[in-house]
């Protein structure tokens, strides 16, 4: 992970703050293939030749800026930020040697084959007002916009029923969406 912010302040009342996060996360997976040459579980076939190497990639980019006015001294403040995030998975799959023992139907299903891309797209929008009306008290209206769409071949066509099977899907299958929100909040601050 890399990252920075830069905050500038061109009056006392006034400060903008922005940012960029790169994060990278990278990992390696060893798998076989072990077809069944029979029935029982001693008839599964071990060939060396059968293993795949998956070099598994999160990329992450993160954008934020962010105002803070003070409208009114210790009565009115004004804030306002947004922020964008975009991730991309990616599955690179390769066999380390080329399968060449068994039948010519448990050769190919034992080939690596490439995996799409998967993605994930994340912005929002936020502004809010805070009226200190009393010493420890302040009273905040709050604005938020937020959207999410994601694009991933693992279970963008996924049911949660599928007809003639007694199977339910359950997993994390985060479904796109937009969202506007509005807040009202009192809070109490102890000094």
């Amino acid at each position: 992970s890399a990252g920075m912010d830069l905050s500038w302040a061109p009056v006392e009342r006034v400060s903008f703050t922005t940012g960029y996060m790169y994060e990278r996360i990278k990992q390696n997976m060893r798998s076989r293939n072990r077809p069944r040459a029979g029935v029982g579980f001693a008839d599964t076939l071990d060939f060396l030749d059968y293993d795949w190497v998956s070099e598994i990639e999160d990329t992450i980019h993160t954008v934020h800026a962010n105002v803070k006015a003070v409208l009114i001294p210790k009565v009115l403040d004004f804030t306002a930020g947004a922020n964008f995030s975009s991730a991309v998975g990616r599955i690179n799959t390769s066999n380390p040697q080329t399968p060449s023992h068994g039948t010519a139907s448990q050769r190919a299903a034992a080939t690596a084959a490439p995996f799409p891309a998967f993605e994930d797209l994340l912005y929002r929008v936020d502004a809010a007002l805070k009226y200190h009306f009393y010493k420890p008290w302040t009273a905040t209206l709050g604005y938020v916009f937020e959207s999410f769409e994601q694009n991933d071949f693992r279970t963008d066509t996924l049911n949660p029923f599928m007809p003639g099977a007694m199977s339910i899907w359950l997993g994390n299958d985060t479904k796109n969406y937009a969202a506007h929100m509005i807040g009202l909040t009192v809070t109490y601050r102890f000094e």
